[in-house]
């Protein structure tokens, strides 16, 4: 099952804010932006991303850092944010 992010994560935005990114930190963005995605489609019934911002705070070190805990008792939209 497609994820509420993967329309998302293509559009011009997301793709500008991701190019500000080195190579190496684009996985994190992806990541990021796709969690975030999902969140705010779970809790508000629609997603919305401020690509910029998400790309700034990847820029600033952002990093998942454990493993997941969900707040609702489901699985990460992104398993990777558990690894």
């Amino acid at each position: 099952m497609e994820s509420p992010s993967q329309k998302a994560v293509k559009s011009p935005k997301f793709l500008e804010a991701r190019a500000r990114l080195p190579e190496e930190l684009r996985a994190v963005y992806d990541q990021i932006v796709d969690e975030y995605h999902y969140r705010t489609c779970v809790r508000f019934g629609g997603g919305y991303v401020a690509y910029q911002v998400m790309a700034d705070l990847v820029l600033m070190g952002w990093r998942p850092a454990a493993p997941a805990v969900d707040p609702d008792g489901e699985q990460p939209a992104n398993d990777d944010l558990q690894k």
